[in-house]
């Protein structure tokens, strides 16, 4: 017999889990070193679910696909989610004024935790667990010695924000970089250089680096969602 909930919601563990996620590229903030911040709007248990509710989400948060013209609107109608390299099936990509860039993607993640949702797709907390918390991997790589955000990939999901940071100290191996920087490292206590969000930052030999870093969904911080906004906003002013 197949698990209830408390409502009595039968209760399903999916293979996999489907991240809806936004990254703005932002050219004109800095010419020499252009930057691109990665926001997670939900977790789903199908990919249509992740689709449909990414869209209005980017509503909810002033941008309005309508704003710009069709053929600057480009959607990947395709019902097979990623491709082998990133796990990444693009939903929406637009060239924004300014410089900027928005690219909206499903990225389909193994659900290693098992973590269960009802039968109608809505994530069951743990007791005292609200938010998701997200382990994020990001590499950067260099072009003519200036730095290309390569890929950010979600690594892990957990209901507690502690699991997350555990597994983030594991992910990278520190024997496999020439530097590596660890948040709980001695020589960091009262000054890490790499940001509130990251837990490990590491160098490869030929020069490309990793960060780690922990995120909750973008509706679960305060700062994460103004941010958004504010890098939303100006673009549909200018259209």
């Amino acid at each position: 017999m197949p698990s209830v909930d408390s409502a009595g919601k039968r209760m399903l563990v999916p293979d996999t889990l489907f991240h809806a996620v936004v990254s703005v590229t932002n050219n004109h903030l800095d010419a020499i070193n252009p930057t691109r911040r990665t926001y997670i709007l939900g977790t789903y248990a199908t990919p249509d679910a992740a689709k449909s509710s990414a869209l209005r989400a980017l509503q909810a948060l002033t941008f309005i696909p309508d704003f710009f013209p069709a053929s600057q609107v480009h959607f990947n109608r395709g019902h097979h989610v990623g491709n082998e390299t990133t796990g990444d099936t693009a939903v929406i990509s637009v060239p924004l004024p300014a410089g900027q860039g928005l690219n909206m993607s499903i990225q389909a993640v193994p659900n290693t935790e098992s973590l269960a949702t009802t039968s109608d797709g809505l994530f069951i907390s743990a007791p005292g667990a609200k938010n998701l918390h997200y382990m994020l991997q990001t590499a950067v790589s260099f072009t003519n010695g200036q730095p290309v955000v390569a890929a950010t990939q979600i690594r892990g999901t957990y209901m507690r924000r502690a699991d997350a940071w555990s597994a983030a100290h594991r992910l990278l191996d520190r024997a496999n970089y020439i530097k590596y920087s660890d948040r709980s490292d001695a020589e960091f206590w009262g000054h890490w250089p790499y940001g509130e969000e990251v837990v490990v930052h590491a160098v490869c030999a030929d020069g490309q680096t990793y960060s780690v870093s922990v995120k909750t969904a973008v509706w679960a911080d305060a700062a994460q969602k103004r941010e958004l906004e504010d890098l939303l906003r100006p673009a549909a002013r200018e259209t």
